[in-house]
């Protein structure tokens, strides 16, 4: 298990090698095609708490994606950095899951949770570790349909599946969706559209694509472009705020960046 992660791992990395994720040009050619790039905010109650950084492209038969996200939180020793990392990929053609990583830092420790798919199989494999130390993997009946990830703290995660989305024409569908914990589960989430609507994002008013996520009592509401970007995403009940930063006008001069603000509560946890 650990040789085929490692490798997966290694060709999604290969994605960032040749260039960072805040500088890699758009390219034209129709066998390597960035889908969404770019940088979220994440606020809670209106404090800033963290950000999240991420590319996403299509790549020969793949769609490859990885972000990193730094977030502090507040725990019964004061407010502590958390830092996370995911690469993925999915088939191009038909948007099934192949390959999900992601790695999370605390208090020094890593954790390693993942995901190995093969379409052509009826069940799939969950792994879970310490980096460099014990791990346990299980096997569960793949669901039928496209299976998306939502992992604590990852907000890419919801953008992917808006990109998928993008030019999809539906008033309610279902989405598999695994969420890991105690047990991992794949659930059935249903995203509803609930149409165009005015919102002020980059200072100005712009006209978005709402998309409602909801399973059980808990819903997610995402604000997405014509291309299906993500430019917002809410929870009201937890105060969540995650919004795309604008990306800076052609000539325009770069503002010296802001001491980062105090949070003051814990960003929700979609997927556990």
């Amino acid at each position: 298990m650990r040789t085929l992660r490692v490798h997966f791992l290694a060709a999604l990395l290969s994605l960032a090698a040749a260039a960072p994720l805040s500088a890699r040009p758009i390219t034209e050619e129709p066998r390597n095609r960035e889908l969404d790039r770019g940088k979220f905010t994440i606020s809670v109650h209106e404090q800033v708490v963290g950000a999240e950084s991420f590319g996403i492209e299509a790549r020969a038969d793949s769609i490859n994606c990885l972000a990193r996200s730094y977030r502090t939180q507040r725990t019964e020793k004061g407010d502590e950095q958390i830092e996370k990392f995911v690469a993925l990929s999915f088939g191009r053609m038909d948007w099934g899951l192949r390959f999900y990583q992601s790695e999370e830092t605390f208090r020094g420790q890593t954790y390693v949770r993942g995901v190995v798919m093969d379409p052509s199989d009826t069940a799939f494999t969950v792994f879970k570790e310490a980096k460099d130390g014990a791990g346990a993997a299980n096997r569960l009946a793949a669901a039928p349909g496209r299976t998306f990830v939502l992992d604590s703290g990852l907000y890419t995660l919801f953008d992917l599946m808006c990109v998928y989305l993008g030019e999809q024409k539906f008033t309610s569908r279902p989405l598999n969706i695994l969420t890991f914990g105690e047990p991992d589960t794949v659930i059935e989430a249903i995203v509803t559209d609930r149409g165009l609507e005015t919102i002020r994002w980059a200072s100005r008013a712009v006209s978005a694509r709402k998309l409602e996520f909801s399973q059980g009592g808990t819903s997610f509401s995402a604000w997405a472009d014509p291309t299906g970007r993500m430019l917002r995403l809410a929870h009201a009940p937890s105060g969540l705020l995650v919004e795309r930063v604008p990306e800076p006008k052609p000539g325009a001069t770069k503002k010296p960046a802001a001491a980062t603000p105090k949070p003051s509560a814990p960003a929700p946890k979609p997927g556990g």
